[in-house]
């Protein structure tokens, strides 16, 4: 378990100024994780960046309580397929992008191993929604080789560089230019 603290300790002995934050799996729920990262990151003098985190697997109360986290301040949305173990084919996802998208925030997805392939479930959303930005978390390393091929049709696809195998960075910097990565 990290604190904020912890963190802040960690930025400056790396020399970073800022972090994005979010709260692991909740199984109880997000609305009073979601509070605590807010009041961290606003005790934290903006240097660490609150995303919120939500469950698909809960419809419309998903969509209830983004829309209160982006009234509270929140910078983006964390979505975890293997966490709450959903698709992203799911049609309350695509009520989420529009919304994300509507307030200009974007999306963190996890992209690592353990879940199926998203690559296509990405690119509808990105097809539907052309000012959402997506951040594909570990190097999308859950289907690389496609969303690598197709990030160029979309500009709001990015690709989080938070991987432990070198060998998935080094296939990830061969396939898509420096701007893509964040």
């Amino acid at each position: 378990v990290g604190t904020a603290g912890g963190l802040l300790a960690a930025l400056d002995d790396a020399g970073h100024r800022r972090a994005v934050v979010m709260t692991s799996q909740e199984p109880a729920g997000y609305p009073d994780a979601n509070d605590r990262i807010l009041a961290e990151a606003r005790a934290a003098d903006g240097r660490l960046i609150p995303f919120c985190r939500v469950d698909p697997t809960l419809g419309g109360e998903a969509v209830a309580e983004l829309e209160r986290c982006i009234g509270l301040g929140f910078r983006g949305l964390k979505l975890h397929p293997r966490g709450e173990n959903f698709s992203l084919a799911l049609s309350v996802v695509g009520d989420l992008a529009g919304v994300a998208a509507g307030a200009g925030l974007p999306i963190l997805i996890h992209a690592g191993r353990g879940i199926p392939r998203l690559g296509d479930d990405v690119e509808r959303l990105l097809g539907r929604f052309p000012d959402l930005d997506v951040i594909l978390a570990h190097g999308a390393i859950s289907d690389l080789a496609q969303l690598t091929e197709r990030h160029g049709r979309h500009p709001g696809m990015f690709f989080d560089l938070a991987w432990w195998s070198s060998s998935s960075l080094i296939a990830l910097a061969t396939r898509v230019p420096p701007d893509a990565s964040v």
